[in-house]
């Protein structure tokens, strides 16, 4: 299975696991966009990461290919008024594969939720220290409570 595909499952797991139990019962994966029943595929009531990964690469497959990654995939239109134009598919990077080089290997594993970014939930989540703190606001160049790449380049190079 892809990595890929798999980070992407870890991410969704950690986001929606409410009770920390590494697995996503019927009242955690009800809160989540689209319907995962079928995710469950031994219909014990929970989701591991296993079936939520093999879950997404099914969709992702079906939906654009077996090359394909779980990114946004859109298929251009014939232009109006012409011939059918042969059809073919634009692949966007998430946000996630758009990353900089450089970055410390932390920012990726703090990314809990692999928007590109680490948010102050993400960055402690096992609870705040003053030393904890004044670490997230060296990176935290503008204070907006996110770090970004861009703000982690810079807090690391000192410049």
């Amino acid at each position: 299975m892809d990595d890929r595909v798999r980070k992407y499952a870890e991410a969704m797991l950690r986001q929606y696991d409410k009770n920390k139990n590494n697995v996503l019962e019927k009242d955690e994966w009800s809160q989540m966009r689209s319907t995962w029943h079928d995710a469950d595929t031994n219909r014990d009531g929970v989701i591991t990461l296993d079936e939520l990964a093999a879950r997404m690469a099914n969709f992702s497959r079906s939906r654009s290919g077996p090359s394909s990654s779980p990114s946004t995939t859109m298929v251009a239109a014939a232009p109006s008024g012409g011939a059918a134009a042969p059809r073919r598919s634009i692949r966007f990077l998430l946000p996630h594969e758009r990353l900089p080089a450089g970055l410390p290997d932390w920012f990726l594993r703090k990314d809990a939720d692999a928007d590109g970014q680490v948010s102050m939930a993400e960055y402690a989540r096992s609870g705040w220290s003053n030393a904890l703190a004044e670490e997230f606001m060296k990176y935290d160049l503008n204070g907006d409570g996110i770090i970004t790449p861009e703000e982690c380049l810079k807090a690391t190079s000192g410049k």
